[in-house]
């Protein structure tokens, strides 16, 4: 568990998935997050999936709560996604990060992973990477913030620009 001046930042428990799926169905957040919103039984096995890198990595997505009102606001982390993205990308791990409507604009996305990113980095300290859709503006200047810079000369995925980060 992590906390910061307004938040708790711990890993995922099943009875988070009503949240989750909160979360998820809002337009703001879907369209950045999968195009669409996700049904039950694909929350579920991305919770799952979650909750399982924990055990297997010791490291991964945390929930974010708000520190006063115990509110679900998002999740951040980082966590070996193997996207097939490349060697030079294949043993580190990707950073990523959703909040909710309410959550946006409040400065808690960066407040969140910052902690994250100085947490993963004081255990792991190698490089990472995040991918950043091109119409998310504010995804990018968060990456900006937490360090990340764009790779010019890779094609991930289209409408998706990839941003490594030294740790150094």
């Amino acid at each position: 568990m992590l906390s910061t001046p307004r938040l708790i930042l711990r890993p995922y428990e099943v009875e988070d998935l009503q949240s989750y799926m909160s979360m998820i169905a809002e337009p703001e957040v879907f369209r950045f997050l999968a195009g669409r919103p996700l049904n039950e039984k694909e929350a579920w096995s991305r919770l799952l999936m979650y909750m399982g890198h924990w055990s297997a990595y010791g490291y991964g997505f945390f929930a974010v709560f708000d520190r006063a009102t115990g509110d679900y606001l998002g999740e951040t982390g980082l966590a070996q996604f193997r996207r097939g993205i490349g060697s030079a990308f294949d043993d580190l791990d990707e950073a990523g990060w959703v909040f909710t409507r309410r959550a946006h604009g409040r400065g808690i996305a960066y407040e969140a992973a910052s902690a994250v990113h100085v947490w993963y980095e004081q255990r792991w300290p190698k490089p990472t990477y995040c991918l950043v859709p091109a119409e998310n503006p504010p995804s990018f200047r968060l990456a900006d913030k937490l360090g990340y810079r764009k790779r010019e000369d890779i094609q991930v995925m289209d409408d998706v620009t990839l941003m490594e980060r030294d740790h150094s």
